[in-house]
């Protein structure tokens, strides 16, 4: 995320790079633990194998950690805006980024995988929370 604030010409940047690591680590062991379970159950002779307690585990610790990372991030920009007494913010209209972009397989996966709708939400609720208002038009799109 790019913030920027136009009374004071000041930027920063929250980077996406743990975001990318965390499920970039989640995916390879799911993955992992998932072809064994696969194996396992076919093996049995289960037509239609069922996800391991291990899986859905890990799937469950994913969704935490990434919840705690969008948590911190929101909370950064709303502390910056607090900071900085900026009483509105404007999220830029990036509805249709996903649709007819062909970044290459892997970036197109990590475009499709992002949380658009549960940051705006977060980030949402918590500069309400603090008095700073957004538009409703931003918002109105990312209702989730």
């Amino acid at each position: 995320m790019t913030c920027y604030d136009n009374l004071n010409g000041k930027s920063f940047i929250i980077s996406g790079g743990e975001w990318l690591t965390i499920n970039r680590y989640f995916d390879k062991k799911i993955g992992y633990y998932q072809s064994i379970s696969d194996v396992q159950q076919s093996a049995k002779g289960i037509k239609y194998p069922k996800k391991s307690k291990r899986v859905l585990f890990l799937y469950e610790k994913r969704a935490k950690q990434v919840s705690h990372l969008l948590h911190s991030a929101t909370k950064e920009i709303t502390n910056c805006c607090i900071a900085h007494y900026i009483l509105k913010v404007i999220i830029g209209d990036i509805t249709h980024i996903r649709e007819g972009a062909n970044h290459g397989k892997i970036n197109n996966q990590k475009l499709h995988k992002f949380p658009f709708a549960k940051i705006y939400s977060l980030l949402d609720y918590k500069l309400v929370l603090k008095g700073i208002s957004m538009p409703s038009s931003s918002l109105n799109k990312w209702q989730c």
